[in-house]
């Protein structure tokens, strides 16, 4: 009965959304800058450098992805820790929030057209 348990749990996990906490942000990977940075451009137009945390690094992030970000706040705005990376799904939810019209802001034509969104 364990296979069942672990394929139960497998898909509570796949069924988990999104959400943004008070003070998080969107950001869409500029390019990586090796060891664990990258830099972001931000929802709130703000190009940042992010540190990817160690339990994080085995999430697979790579130009042009959209991720959640948490800000340095009070000790240096323009650097931010990584929270997870966001999937088509966690995104179509993230769009119809209020936060929905700063996030189509930071999105590529190519993402748009890609997820189905208009203007």
């Amino acid at each position: 009965m364990l296979i069942g348990d672990k394929i139960l749990k497998k898909k509570k996990a796949e069924e988990k959304i999104t959400t943004l906490e008070e003070g998080d942000l969107v950001g869409l990977v500029l390019r990586m800058m090796g060891g664990d940075w990258i830099e972001v451009f931000c929802d709130d137009e703000v190009v940042r450098k992010v540190r990817i945390p160690k339990s994080k690094r085995s999430i697979r992030i790579k130009p042009n992805d959209l991720i959640v970000i948490r800000p340095w706040y009070g000790i240096d705005e323009t650097r931010g820790d990584m929270i997870t990376k966001l999937t088509p799904r966690d995104l179509k939810h993230l769009l119809k929030t209020e936060r929905g019209e700063n996030i189509k802001k930071i999105l590529t034509e190519e993402q748009k057209e890609f997820y189905g969104i208009e203007e």
